[in-house]
């Protein structure tokens, strides 16, 4: 991987740690990358659907809703995002 693929692959994750916080309404501290989505964040099924939106509207890739289950954490999120940015 070069540096400039790198330097994209962090904005990128600064961007859905930036949605995420925002969806949540939560303080950058609180967000980890193991941090439960429901247990720890209070979220619900409606802010799962708004976060998928909002990735799909911001950065331009559609995390299909069948994967929300699979969704649990920030890690889960950005594995989801990758799988989807993926050509098939």
């Amino acid at each position: 991987m070069n540096p400039g693929e790198n330097k994209t692959e962090m904005s990128v994750i600064e961007n859905i740690k930036k949605i995420v916080v925002d969806v949540f309404e939560i303080d950058d501290q609180e967000l980890t990358p193991k941090g439960d989505f429901v247990d720890e964040y209070d979220a619900d099924s409606l802010a799962a659907l708004e976060l998928l939106s909002r990735i799909d509207r911001e950065l331009n890739v559609k995390i299909p809703e069948n994967v929300i289950p699979e969704i649990n954490c920030l890690d889960d999120l950005i594995a989801a995002y990758r799988q989807a940015e993926t050509p098939k």
